[in-house]
């Protein structure tokens, strides 16, 4: 998922910015790991759409702590290229 994301969305090359993590590097738990590539605009359209459905109502603060996860787990699938790495 964070492969097509980058690569797709982010329209990044692939060799230059994908680096997936291995298991057992400490990588997020499943539970929290987003498993489509959704942004939190895009959940929120999805929602708005009921094209998802919640059994409660999302308020921003549901929004902003997708936002982090989502954000974090592809960051770290992500490498920095050489020249901008310290």
């Amino acid at each position: 998922m964070a492969k097509n994301y980058i690569t797709q969305i982010l329209s990044l090359d692939e060799k230059q910015y994908f680096y997936p993590r291995k298991w057992g590097e400490g990588g997020a738990h499943e539970a929290i790991r987003p498993t489509k590539p959704l942004s939190s605009q895009d959940l929120k359209n999805y929602l708005q759409q009921g094209l998802i459905y919640t059994p409660i109502a999302i308020s921003w603060r549901h929004y902003a702590v997708y936002d982090l996860i989502f954000r974090r787990f592809i960051a770290s699938q992500m490498l920095l290229p050489q020249s901008e790495s310290r």
